[in-house]
């Protein structure tokens, strides 16, 4: 059994809807495979740093990603 551990980050893909936001997805990483899981969450780019929302978002508090 080897010691790989999984990666987990929270993206944004490239692509940005007509309303200027983009869908948020978790992107999940083992033995240097990836795998992407849409979570239907749709922020701002300018209010998306890091895995985080940012309060400058109306709707942050529906939008909270841990």
């Amino acid at each position: 059994m080897s010691n790989t551990y999984p990666t987990i980050k929270i993206v944004q893909k490239d692509y940005t809807r007509d309303d200027g936001t983009r869908n948020t997805f978790i992107r999940l990483t083992i033995k240097r495979k990836i795998k992407y899981y849409r979570l239907d969450v749709y922020v701002n780019p300018l209010h998306f740093k890091k895995g985080i929302v940012s309060k400058k978002d109306t709707d942050y508090k529906n939008k909270i990603l841990y």
